[in-house]
């Protein structure tokens, strides 16, 4: 038998922490080795008990789940997965704490919820896949190197689009590949993420001021956060941000977020939602985005991103935007949180380019410009 997966659970409610307690213990998979009511006794806890992972609650007295990331990152970084209301107050500060550092959230189940054995056994699992991430890998801090700015500065010049050069330096965070001539010009960015995804695609975002493409984002979440995922991602890059619609005629320079429970599609250029069955227990799935852009005819027009997260969703379809002639980029093992989907798409030869995160939105910029050169 396995170890057990050690967990500190931290909630300022009683009556939630001791329900989540009882569920947590119902399992031999799990072994509750703390408890605690605030963030500061959390930090003793933790540091007495050195758990595999931390379920922290976000509004809490004396420290916020936030400032406890925060310090768990600085001081001794494990996977810590939020509970929070995403109906409440705290929505935006969770994705704070997905920010620095956190790994993933979770609705905060009812009372009832804990005591159902589906719900139980649901959460358990996905919290002991959780606990396996190696988290040191979302706290690298990747800088752009000379070679990125000099990129930066040539694709802002017109003599620089004509004369994009290859500067690819194996383990190097940035490259300027050269962009063929016959790449036609972009007109839609699609991005798809799992768990990790939240703060990657705010970096991804907060580096595409300007852009000269719509951008379409299918993001496996909890249900009821979407909405909250939406207005700070709106906030953070000061991007317009929406949730997707149903018939929505995408447009350059807009953001474009896939609802809860319903795959989001291209058709020509509008947007499509849909209740087709979940592909490998998603909806919204990301192949689901990425084959309809195929299926469309918008592929040699667009660019796919595939980004940090558990699984395989995502890389098949990056596979047919590549033949089919877009662009495609999955994000490297070094800056993903989880490097589940992107290892997937670049064991299938998905992906045109492999780049740490910072690096995505400066390629996506300079492709851009070059197709328009």
């Amino acid at each position: 038998m396995p170890a057990p997966t050690r967990i500190v659970v931290v909630d300022d409610s009683a009556l939630t922490r001791r329900a989540l307690v009882k569920m947590l213990s119902s399992d031999a998979a799990v072994q509750v080795v703390g408890e605690a009511g605030d963030g500061l006794e959390a930090l003793r806890v933790i540091a007495a008990e050195k758990p595999d992972l931390v379920l922290l609650d976000i509004m809490m007295p004396a420290m916020s789940g936030i400032e406890v990331t925060e310090t768990l990152m600085r001081t001794q970084p494990l996977p810590v997965v939020l509970i929070s209301d995403a109906l409440g107050r705290d929505a935006s500060l969770s994705f704070e704490a997905l920010r620095v550092g956190a790994l993933d959230i979770l609705g905060k189940p009812s009372l009832r919820e804990l005591g159902d054995e589906v719900t139980a056994k649901r959460i358990i699992r996905k919290l002991c896949r959780l606990a396996e991430v190696p988290v040191v890998g979302l706290h690298k801090r990747a800088h752009p190197r000379p070679a990125l700015e000099r990129g930066r500065a040539a694709a802002k010049s017109s003599a620089g689009r004509g004369r994009l050069a290859a500067h690819l330096r194996a383990g190097d965070e940035m490259v300027l590949a050269a962009v063929p001539a016959a790449v036609q010009p972009k007109t839609l960015l699609c991005v798809g993420a799992s768990t990790g995804g939240p703060p990657a695609i705010h970096k991804l975002l907060c580096g595409l001021a300007g852009m000269p493409f719509a951008v379409c984002i299918v993001q496996h979440m909890t249900p009821g956060f979407t909405p909250g995922l939406v207005a700070w991602l709106a906030e953070a890059s000061r991007l317009p941000v929406h949730e997707a619609e149903a018939g929505q005629r995408f447009v350059a320079g807009h953001v474009y977020v896939a609802p809860d429970g319903a795959h989001l599609g291209i058709d020509g250029h509008c947007l499509r939602l849909s209740d087709a069955p979940p592909l490998q227990g998603l909806r919204p799935a990301v192949d689901f985005m990425f084959r309809s852009v195929v299926e469309c005819g918008l592929a040699p027009h667009a660019l796919a991103v595939l980004l940090t997260g558990m699984g395989r969703d995502g890389a098949a379809g990056l596979e047919q935007i590549r033949a089919a002639g877009g662009w495609t980029i999955a994000q490297d093992e070094a800056s993903s949180a989880v490097d589940g989907m992107p290892r997937a798409a670049r064991e299938l030869g998905a992906a045109c380019d492999v780049l740490p995160i910072d690096a995505i939105a400066p390629r996506l910029l300079v492709l851009a410009r070059a197709s328009r050169a």
